[in-house]
């Protein structure tokens, strides 16, 4: 029953390329100057191993639980038990790992604890737009 292992078997809808190192394929840390660069080679390197829903809300979070009927009982409002959702636990594996490969590619020193402290790789991801955007816009405009 090989379908009981969890860790071993893969599921095409999360994948989880763990064996992947994230620094053999971007090779610049992010700070405030690099942005763009740092996004291109981020957006080439998480598509490339399908995992780009993960940063542009495409692959949002699945709950965490799920109710199914109970087999032990009638077909009644009560004879539904909640259990453990498996998309959500390979959901949250692949977004881990996407999630580390953002911060092991940030110059932590130049952000503030706000921005490495998120949850998700899509908060992640946001809220490292919000904090740099704003300060590239106006350097973008001399290009």
């Amino acid at each position: 029953m090989a379908s009981l292992s969890s860790s071993s078997s893969p599921n095409p809808k999360y994948p989880y390329p763990s064996e992947v190192k994230v620094t053999d394929f971007v090779r610049i840390k992010l700070s405030p100057t690099n942005y763009f660069t740092w996004r291109h080679q981020m957006f080439g390197f998480i598509g490339s191993k399908g995992l780009l829903g993960f940063i542009n809300v495409h692959t949002p979070a699945q709950p965490e639980k799920i109710t199914v009927p109970d087999d032990d009982s009638s077909r009644t409002e009560e004879g539904r038990k909640e259990m453990k959702n498996k998309d959500y636990e390979d959901w949250e594996r692949s977004d881990s790992l996407v999630l580390s490969w953002i911060t092991d590619t940030i110059n932590y020193e130049l952000f503030p604890k706000n921005v490495v402290r998120q949850n998700t790789a899509v908060d992640m991801w946001s809220e490292l737009e919000y904090q740099l955007l704003p300060s590239l816009g106006s350097r973008q405009g001399n290009n």
